[in-house]
């Protein structure tokens, strides 16, 4: 059913007041010129519309909001959100872990009120749980900044959150990996400070945190700091949507195009994952934040924690987000991934300009940045990934084959990567997904639609992954036993 739901996807927009006036003709170049990640030298430059790459990605729908002098410049939903109705910018989408900066502006606020300190021991203000010591934690403590900032040392990347109808656990079960919690328990096997590494585990020790200082449950705490004040109406923590609600949500969908069965996961650790919300109110956090940096009014936080917030911490990561660039070029960003969902907000505070995209599928990530591409490209953001030119070298068969096998990598654990030569293509299977590779030389290959580049050494027995949102994977090649 889902595939002749595609196959017909139709255009569906509706959009702020700014776009129905029809005045500017930004928003249908937008549309019309989404581009590759890497396009062949020698060759002209593609350019597609929205419907041509929904339907080539497998992609159900995508929803859309820009932002341009701190504004809403337009909001605009694309395709179908389950099998009888269209996305519009009123579709609700699990934002995965862009819930985590939005969590962060609220732990924020409340540092401002003096609820909670950022950098004293986190189980001096726990009360309903501990964080267990051990030497690591002995030595220095975990605090409130190094886990907004993703310095604690604290385990569990991410959820997978669990199917509706299901039993779901409680944080506490969660944190310490009780049944029916389905994720490792949350510990620290790093000295806190250390080094970065991202932990959605410790994002839910925020979650815990911040309800126990509050005495206040999690998603009316979030109601009360940041979606009223910001007026994010169609944005919500709650796992349990009311009917109303659940009616306007998106369905998930895999890699493959199937559905989520039961339509979406739920995410009890609504810190890390659980925010419900539409492009149009992310795009109404991002302006709060950017009003706050510039010490404008209509700004989420005071002016010197906003500075803060977005002051380089751990890595690239400020407290909540990823930072880049300088200058003008200054952005900060988050990606959000839950079972069927992604989702993409980048800001320039600078600038005041910016945007957000959901889409419900795994694989709409090659779709969200030709998009955010192209915007780039029509609203001239002083700095983000262009389409880049690359050679094509055809390789011989016996060059082709020294680069296939498995290669199985460290971080994140359990991941392999699977190479083969089909027919005379390289394919490879990346998180379930099986695209081709292009030679660019004997020893190096790329994904056209993405961007990916994987990069071999020490006699095609190293593998090294390089994404097109600048995350790195490095891979051994996998002996036969």
């Amino acid at each position: 059913m889902l595939k002749g739901a595609i196959a017909g996807i139709a255009l569906i927009s509706l959009a702020s007041a700014c776009d129905a006036a029809g005045a500017d003709p930004r928003i249908a170049r937008t549309e019309t010129g989404l581009k590759p990640a890497i396009i062949f030298k020698g060759r002209p430059a593609p350019h597609h519309s929205i419907e041509q790459q929904l339907r080539h990605y497998k992609v159900p729908g995508v929803s859309v909001a820009v932002v341009e002098d701190c504004k809403i410049a337009w909001a605009r939903g694309y395709g179908r959100r389950n099998d009888r109705e269209f996305v519009t910018p009123q579709t609700l989408f699990l934002a995965g872990s862009v819930s985590k900066p939005v969590a962060a502006v609220a732990a924020l606020r409340m540092v401002e009120r003096g609820q909670l300190q950022l950098d004293t021991n986190v189980n001096d203000t726990l009360q309903s749980w501990k964080l267990p010591e051990n030497a690591f934690t002995r030595k220095r403590p975990v605090t409130l900044r190094l886990l907004l900032s993703h310095g604690a040392g604290t385990t569990v990347p991410g959820f997978g959150g669990y199917p509706r109808g299901t039993a779901i656990p409680t944080i506490l079960q969660i944190l310490d990996g009780q049944p029916p919690a389905n994720s490792d328990p949350v510990r620290v096997d790093k000295l806190p400070g250390e080094n970065w590494r991202y932990s959605g585990g410790g994002y839910t020790i925020v979650q815990l945190l911040l309800s126990d200082a509050a005495r206040t449950p999690f998603p009316q705490l979030m109601h009360d700091l940041v979606l009223s004040p910001l007026r994010m109406s169609s944005s919500t923590y709650n796992q349990n949507l009311p009917p109303t609600w659940a009616a306007r949500a998106a369905h998930g969908h895999r890699s493959d195009g199937s559905p989520v069965p039961g339509g979406w996961h739920v995410y009890p650790e609504m810190a890390a994952a659980g925010l419900w919300t539409t492009p149009a109110d992310l795009s109404r956090f991002l302006v709060g934040v950017i009003h706050a940096w510039r010490g404008d009014a209509g700004g989420i936080l005071h002016n010197s924690t906003a500075k803060l917030m977005l002051t380089r911490q751990m890595g690239s990561w400020g407290l909540g987000p990823q930072l880049d660039g300088e200058g003008k070029a200054f952005r900060f960003s988050h990606a959000g991934v839950d079972e069927g969902f992604l989702t993409q907000v980048v800001a320039f505070p600078d600038t005041c300009q910016g945007a957000a995209i959901m889409a419900h599928s795994d694989w709409a990530d090659p779709l969200m940045q030709e998009l955010l591409r192209s915007i780039a490209e029509q609203y001239r953001w002083p700095a983000y990934s262009r389409s880049q030119r690359r050679a094509m070298t055809p390789l011989t068969h016996a060059q082709q084959n020294k680069l296939t096998g498995t290669f199985e990598f460290v971080e994140p654990s359990g991941l392999a990567v699977n190479i083969v030569n089909k027919h005379g293509f390289l394919e490879v299977t990346w998180f379930e997904q099986t695209f081709s590779l292009v030679g660019e030389s004997t020893d190096v290959l790329f994904a056209p639609d993405s961007g990916m580049v994987f990069a071999f050494e020490d006699d095609a027995n190293t593998l090294k992954i390089s994404t097109g949102d600048g995350q790195k994977y490095v891979g051994h090649r996998k002996t036969a036993q």
